[in-house]
């Protein structure tokens, strides 16, 4: 499944994933997991202005993010495990 998000890299080369103001109601799967083994390391991963209400145990698997921006999102309940 192919998320809103898009994905770069600055001049400085650092990389981002945007998925600010994509009516996301959940972390977007970035990976199916027949695809992707392992982790992707993103400097910057940018989810804010969306309707993001839980952050459960596994909405980052296999992503690691430096930076995560999640304002602007009415978060109820964040998983205790959610950023393992």
């Amino acid at each position: 499944s192919s998320t809103p998000c898009q994905s770069g890299l600055r001049e400085d080369n650092t990389n981002y994933i945007y998925c600010s103001r994509q009516n996301l109601t959940k972390i977007p799967n970035f990976f199916s997991s027949s695809t992707q083994n392992g982790n992707l390391i993103v400097d910057e991963l940018v989810l804010s202005d969306n309707f993001i209400e839980s952050i459960e145990r596994d909405s980052f698997s296999n992503l690691k993010a430096k930076k995560m921006y999640l304002d602007q999102n009415p978060i109820r309940r964040i998983n205790s495990n959610a950023f393992d």
